[in-house]
């Protein structure tokens, strides 16, 4: 089978070139024309797809008309895999789903791109941030290709299984038990020192105080997972309130000032008083309080990160500012669920959750920049009268 063409200059990847209308209805007639193809598309416990030489959806199986939500297979032909999945990428050049430099990290693309090379069952994992509510905004799968011809027409097929809410349970699972067991222990090493025999009532009032922070720490994180979930499947309510912005970056650094791994490093912050927006401030709380951790991880002891908040017509900005530089192609990837620059499988949720909560729970959207030049910048825009948030 032959290799695509090469990339040409309206791509920055796969080549862009699909193939025409009545070619694909020739495509088309012949796979369904065959009785024992057609059989076996149907077998398959996945959802699966057939494409041509252009990466254009020829018939797929019912498993994947209904996980897309098409309700006849004529609504995908000629389509890509990327457009029929809703992959946010799709949408950012005019030939769509393979011709992004984002398409470059794609492990569905790479499938079938093996696939059309004539190597049989090749599985590749692919991670997608996609534009569907149903499935939060982000698919975990595992993708395999092999390649059929079909009188003269050289075909693929595609299947697809959705490792998603396995991978999610165990990220949240990890993340979870991680986080509220540390806080645990610092409890129950508290709980330890308040032994009578050890009481020492000049001690009293700053172990009442510590106290107070590891149970208020210990719910703030079981209800930052609730949120998560709840913002995944499309329940998330809002509790909008006016809320100063200044108090509130203000809370968020004094909430990791406690961090020993953070320790060494500085935020300088930024946000003149006054500034007030009507928001949930528990939501935007905590997904500042996951920027700016991220940010003062990525930053050496003895470096700073810059938090600044501003308003400016009908909506507010917050910017955390750090000088590393992402690498591009961990860019590519940094929403996406799951997706870890330590490799660590059930990490990463923590720009995944960010995105989902600014988007799902107030109304907003989360950009980010990242170069040499720069550094990297992550930015939340907010309109300062609450949006509603994104249905389900």
């Amino acid at each position: 089978m032959a290799l695509p063409e090469q990339p040409h200059t309206d791509t920055s990847f796969a080549a862009a070139a699909r193939e025409a209308r009545a070619t694909l209805r020739a495509q088309r007639s012949a796979f369904l024309a065959n009785a024992t193809a057609t059989s076996l598309l149907e077998a398959m416990p996945a959802p699966a797809f057939v494409l041509n030489r252009r990466r254009q959806i020829v018939a797929a199986n019912a498993r994947a008309l209904e996980w897309v939500g098409a309700a006849v297979p004529e609504a995908l032909i000629g389509s890509r895999m990327g457009e029929a999945l809703s992959c946010v990428h799709a949408e950012e050049r005019s030939h769509g789903c393979g011709t992004t430099r984002s398409c470059r990290s794609c492990g569905a693309l790479r499938a079938v791109l093996d696939g059309l090379a004539g190597r049989a069952g090749v599985a590749r994992d692919c991670r997608l941030i996609t534009n569907r509510q149903a499935d939060g905004g982000a698919l975990d799968l595992r993708v395999w290709a092999t390649p059929i011809a079909i009188e003269q027409h050289e075909l693929v097929v595609v299947g697809l299984e959705d490792r998603g809410d396995a991978r999610r349970r165990l990220a949240l699972e990890r993340t979870m038990f991680d986080h509220v067991l540390a806080t645990c222990r610092e409890l129950h090493e508290l709980a330890h020192g308040l032994r009578a025999e050890d009481l020492d009532v000049t001690r009293e009032g700053s172990r009442r105080r510590e106290l107070r922070r590891l149970t208020s720490l210990a719910v703030d994180q079981i209800e930052g997972q609730r949120q998560l979930l709840a913002a995944e499947r499309g329940t998330l309510a809002p509790r909008i309130e006016d809320v100063d912005l200044a108090w509130l970056l203000e809370d968020a650094v004094s909430a990791l000032e406690n961090r020993a791994d953070l320790a060494g490093r500085a935020v300088v912050l930024e946000c003149p008083r006054g500034l007030s927006l009507r928001t949930d401030p528990d939501v935007l709380g905590r997904v500042v309080g996951l920027l700016l951790a991220n940010a003062l991880e990525a930053t050496p002891e003895g470096g700073g990160v810059s938090l600044t908040g501003e308003c400016e017509g009908g909506f507010a900005t917050i910017a955390i500012r750090n000088e590393g530089e992402i690498p591009e192609p961990v860019q590519e990837q940094i929403f996406q669920r799951s997706f870890s620059t330590s490799g660590d499988a059930g990490r990463g949720l923590g720009t995944y959750a960010a995105r989902l909560l600014v988007e799902r729970g107030l109304g907003g959207r989360l950009a980010f920049v990242s170069s040499e030049r720069t550094g990297t910048v992550f930015a939340i825009v907010l309109p300062r009268q609450a949006a509603p948030p994104l249905a389900a």
